[in-house]
């Protein structure tokens, strides 16, 4: 074998190892994406289910506010009738007093 067929050979093989660790290289790196989505994915998930705690929360939170305020206006709606019935009492004993 001359030097020039030892040294085509010898340039085959080197490319067929580049070729070779080009092609782990690429699939190294298809797995490293891979892995990124996932953990994104996770993320994402976990993103959402504290969106959806904290909206429960807010909307527990609208419901016992509207609950106050529903019995506040309640009570003062009981009060004005109670004021308006001792009004009401006041005004008919005045007028079977005369």
């Amino acid at each position: 074998m001359d030097g020039f067929a030892a040294l085509q050979q010898s340039l085959q093989g080197a490319k067929k190892e580049i070729d070779e660790e080009i092609k782990l290289a690429s699939e190294q790196r298809q797995h490293g994406i891979q892995n990124l989505q996932m953990i994104e994915q996770s993320a994402n998930q976990k993103f959402r289910q504290r969106q959806d705690v904290e909206a429960q929360r807010n909307k527990r939170h609208r419901s016992e506010h509207s609950q106050v305020l529903l019995n506040i206006q309640k009570r003062e709606i009981q009060r004005l009738i109670k004021e308006e019935g001792k009004s009401l009492t006041a005004t008919t004993r005045l007028a079977l007093a005369q």
